[in-house]
């Protein structure tokens, strides 16, 4: 799936310049997945020479090459370093010159990778990295204020807007608030404050030295191959999560990976027992069952969760073609699937609130219909209340959309939607002096985006300042075209 959609294509969906994700759905997730299993079956690979083997390990490389991922190339880089350093002397002299081919073979495809835009755009631009400065800069700022327990799961997204400033609005922007500050430490630090962290660091430093011991006291040559594969992957699964975020996508094989990494393969010595078959049959019925309820478990949130795609889906694509009432029904359906997500909601109300901008009024009321139902799970949520917002204005209720756009604003000063909406909801009221200030602020915020200075052209124009509409709307000319 990642070839395919190296090549072009997109059997999944997506754009022809979006980066790939294949079936994990992120570049990332897909690199990381690939920098594991790459570092687990390098070394077999190169013992076997089993055609198997090699296939999966340089399966894993195209996976990595084909992600576009900083963090994914860095990850397998330190797979290779960790396993040449560690390995080249026991290798013969054949095996050698293997690893030296598979290693030029890796390093072309990257090369290849580089060809595509997607891929390339992302490698080569210097934008997210100085966004990731900013992010952590404001990650570690939300932490101190909250030191001991962190702000909780799913806060992140909505408290970080308020440590933004204008350098992270020009830079970043608001396309696409962070929902985690792209690194492992600093997760654990804001979601749970010390009480998170100090636990975490811990269990870092337990796999490190639990896993290092096992490699030094291995009994065997093929035990010792395994936790060095292992201890590879952790590390790598390491230096990824120091720029990424963790993800069901990868977190359950890096997780496993460790476990083979601190779990010890001795057989504990047999205990005397009055009936060992009994005690025997009984501690397999035991594992049976539990492994089963485990399965019934995943599989009864895991089905569901998975069908719901399909209605969000085509709710999104049925209010892209004005049909309101049913894409209702489809996300009425995705959320009955899924009714422990919050997303739904939220998500519904943006994809109503991008067609109630557009003049569509019976999507602004479901797009305030579905806000409200955002906001009674996560009161804070910024999207939802800018979603909400958007609604109101939509369906004639703009003091109440101005009264919401202040509270937020209050809480996320920098960004620039909320004053484009709060312009919208200051033109509607008649107040052209408020609509003008709003709309300027939001192209001071942002204005690199065409869309403020279309706003601010449209008010001045139904001011009757003709001459300043001209330049805003040659600025949303120069905005769009990248000048």
């Amino acid at each position: 799936m990642a070839t395919l959609e190296f090549f072009g294509l997109r059997p999944l969906g997506g754009g022809e310049f979006d980066r790939p994700g294949a079936l994990l759905g992120n570049a990332t997730d897909q690199g990381i997945v690939g920098a594991l299993l790459f570092a687990t079956l390098l070394l077999p690979a190169v013992r076997k020479r089993s055609w198997l083997l090699v296939s999966g390990a340089a399966a894993a490389a195209i996976t990595v090459a084909t992600s576009g991922s900083r963090a994914a190339f860095v990850a397998g880089f330190m797979s290779l370093v960790i396993l040449f350093a560690t390995s080249w002397k026991s290798w013969s002299q054949g095996q050698r010159r293997g690893v030296a081919l598979f290693s030029l073979a890796a390093i072309a495809a990257v090369a290849v990778a580089l060809v595509v835009p997607a891929s390339r755009a992302r490698l080569m631009a210097s934008s997210t990295v100085e966004g990731r400065w900013l992010l952590w800069t404001e990650s570690l700022a939300l932490f101190q204020d909250h030191i001991l327990t962190g702000v909780g799961p799913s806060r992140f997204v909505d408290l970080l807007p308020a440590y933004h400033d204008t350098i992270w609005a020009a830079q970043v922007g608001t396309d696409y608030p962070p929902d985690a500050p792209h690194m492992w430490i600093l997760q654990a630090a804001t979601m749970g404050g010390l009480i998170t962290l100090l636990p975490v660091i811990a269990c870092a430093v337990g796999t490190l030295f639990f896993g290092i011991r096992n490699l030094v006291t291995a009994q065997n040559p093929l035990e010792r191959e395994s936790k060095l594969s292992y201890l590879a992957a952790a590390c790598s699964y390491g230096v990824a999560l120091m720029t990424a975020f963790t993800s069901p996508g990868s977190g359950p094989l890096a997780f496993f990976l460790v476990g083979g990494l601190v779990g010890l393969s001795r057989v504990p010595r047999p205990v005397k027992q009055t009936n060992p078959k009994l005690r025997a049959g009984a501690r397999a019925v035991g594992v049976r069952v539990a492994l089963t309820a485990a399965v019934v478990v995943g599989l009864v949130q895991a089905i569901p969760a998975t069908i719901a795609e399909w209605p969000m889906k085509a709710g999104k694509d049925l209010v892209a073609h004005g049909q309101i009432p049913r894409a209702d029904q489809q996300f009425l359906a995705a959320a009955a699937l899924r009714p422990w997500d919050a997303d739904t909601a939220m998500l519904a109300a943006q994809a109503f609130a991008a067609a109630s901008s557009e003049g569509n009024s019976n999507a602004g009321k479901s797009a305030v219909t579905w806000a409200e139902k955002a906001l009674a799970i996560y009161p804070g949520s910024v999207e939802s209340k800018l979603a909400l917002a958007v609604g109101l204005n939509a369906t004639g209720q703009a003091q109440k959309a101005r009264d919401i756009l202040n509270e937020t604003i209050a809480s996320a000063p920098y960004n620039a939607e909320l004053y484009m909406q709060r312009a919208v909801s200051q033109a509607i009221l008649k107040d052209p002096e408020r609509a003008v200030s709003d709309a300027r602020r939001a192209t001071e915020l942002n204005p690199r985006d065409a869309a403020p200075w279309n706003l601010l052209s449209s008010i001045y124009n139904w001011t009757g300042n003709t001459q300043e509409a001209h330049v805003a709307r040659m600025n949303a000319e120069n905005a769009r075209s990248g000048r």
